[in-house]
């Protein structure tokens, strides 16, 4: 089912002072950089292994990133597992009692990963879980 960490999501209040830690300093290879105006948000995603490192500024004062950050500071917002098939697993997740925020239905990213978001109600209590189908990944399974 789960075959590694795909990403981990991490809000920050200055994404170029952030990418600097990771590029510069941690020496991490930057694959893509965008503004997704629809999310609300600058978007950063580094290569770490076969882990990716996605940094996500809120870009308005509005919004659920800006009440993440406010509430919680800079850090960890999510993480994501990688499944190969996330609509061939959906139906027993949903059996063994997960739910999703999306209901049944993966949303695309502009990225071109698959996502569902497990709801923290039936996680028992733990936030910021995904799961991701790598569709644009080149990595082998």
């Amino acid at each position: 089912m789960f075959a590694y960490v795909h990403h981990v999501g991490m809000i920050v209040p200055n994404i170029n002072e952030a990418m600097d830690l990771f590029q510069n300093k941690l020496h991490l290879k930057l694959l893509r950089r965008e503004t997704i105006a629809s999310s609300n948000m600058e978007l950063a995603i580094f290569a770490a292994g076969a882990t990716h490192v996605e940094l996500m500024q809120p870009i308005k004062p509005e919004g659920n990133l800006q009440v993440f950050l406010d509430k919680h500071g800079a850090g960890i917002h999510h993480v994501s597992f990688a499944v190969h098939d996330l609509d061939g697993e959906t139906p027993g997740m949903l059996a063994r009692g997960l739910q999703f925020s999306q209901g049944e239905k993966a949303t695309v990213s502009s990225v071109g990963w698959k996502n569902l978001s497990i709801t923290p109600g039936s996680a028992y209590g733990i936030s910021g879980l995904e799961l991701t189908e790598p569709a644009l990944d080149k990595r082998p399974t």
